[in-house]
């Protein structure tokens, strides 16, 4: 307990006179109780004078690193986009050149399904100008200089929260590729390029992952991280079902999905078989053990959510993330029960993009619980 006291000034000797302007000493105060105070314990004045925790995120620290997580999710993905396209132009895919031309032009449609744009410069003949748009150009959402931006602006606004190790991971990511003087003058290039971009990501996510408290802080870049993977597995899921490929275009369809989500050894060693749509969907989402499906991120994202408080003005959001769970849950039971048939996956298709539509609502959910002043991204 603080006694009452204050600061007086006094003067410097019992005959000596002070004003206003000067001279005189300061000396504390301290008004005595008449009682005889109470034992002191340390442990209970820490546990009676602890701040009031925040509702929700007082800063944009905590909306910050979600975005952060998002956005090195996001860019790792696209440049993977681009390596495999890049692949395709310097070694072929040994098919014919229609197939692998309308090849291309479907990882672009998928990429663009994943963020529910337009379809860019499909009909240009020139070559590696839907390479271009992901490459260099800098207004476009699915565009690597863009979102490189978008990470590095969300990624210095927590430079507090970063280890000097991981602000170097940071600068090598961005600086390597957004620089205007860097333009990339043929796919060898440009492949070396986003090979070290993709280095850089991995070492900023892993040096985070192993070096970070796991506080609330952790787990609100780890939920952005999840949140993303899941929405791009299922929006690449998403475009699978609705293009309605067949044949050679499916099966090479589903080759590069695989790779693009670094899956396709898994796949390998589990069906020991081509590529095909059914079980691609089994993998990438209901694996609960597979780091790559959507059912493991969406549980890896329920023990985030968990490291978060209880926001007073609205329901948490691992509600809404309970109820897509067992959505994924229904949906893996209804691709398994359709596996024999090479036909309709209708209802397959229906309880992807419903599950699109709840993880957009979860990420709505969760700026609304944890962050104030969201900023509009």
């Amino acid at each position: 307990q603080v006694m009452p006291g204050g600061l007086a000034r006094v003067s410097e000797g019992e005959k000596s006179l002070f004003g206003n302007q000067g001279s005189g000493l300061s000396k504390d105060v301290w008004i005595r109780s008449n009682t005889v105070p109470g034992p002191m314990s340390i442990a209970r004045s820490v546990r009676e004078n602890l701040p009031e925790r925040p509702e929700i995120t007082p800063s944009r620290t905590g909306e910050n690193l979600f975005w952060t997580g998002r956005y090195a999710e996001r860019t790792y993905a696209i440049s993977r986009y681009a390596s495999r396209m890049i692949e395709g132009n310097v070694r072929g895919f040994a098919r014919e050149r229609g197939i692998e031309r309308r090849h291309e032009q479907d990882l672009v449609r998928s990429l663009c399904h994943v963020f529910d744009m337009s379809v860019p410069m499909l009909n240009t003949p020139e070559k590696g100008s839907l390479l271009q748009t992901i490459c260099l150009n800098p207004h476009s959402s699915i565009g690597l200089p863009f979102n490189l931006k978008a990470f590095r602006r969300a990624a210095m606004r927590t430079r507090e929260e970063w280890s000097p190790i991981s602000m170097r991971a940071i600068s090598e990511t961005v600086d390597g590729w957004v620089d205007p003087y860097i333009r990339p003058d043929g796919d060898a290039l440009i492949e070396s390029r986003l090979d070290d971009l993709q280095l850089s990501l991995t070492a900023f996510l892993g040096l985070n992952l192993d070096n970070m408290t796991r506080d609330e802080g952790w787990a609100l870049l780890d939920a952005g991280r999840r949140v993303e993977r899941a929405a791009f597995v299922l929006g690449i899921l998403g475009f699978l079902f609705e293009a309605k490929l067949k044949d050679d275009v499916s099966t090479l369809f589903n080759e590069s999905l695989l790779v693009i989500l670094d899956s396709a050894r898994t796949y390998q060693a589990k069906y020991q078989a081509a590529p095909h749509t059914h079980f691609t969907l089994q993998l990438l989402l209901g694996e609960k053990d597979y780091p790559r499906s959507v059912l493991c991120m969406l549980l890896r994202l329920q023990a985030d959510l968990d490291m978060l408080p209880e926001p007073a003005h609205t329901e948490h959001p691992r509600v809404c993330l309970t109820n897509a769970i067992e959505l994924t849950k229904r949906a893996v039971a209804t691709a398994i029960d359709n596996q024999g048939a090479d036909g309709n996956l209708a209802a397959s298709a229906a309880l992807i993009e419903q599950l699109r539509d709840q993880l957009a609502d979860l990420s709505d959910r969760i700026t609304t619980a944890f962050f104030s002043l969201s900023q509009e991204r």
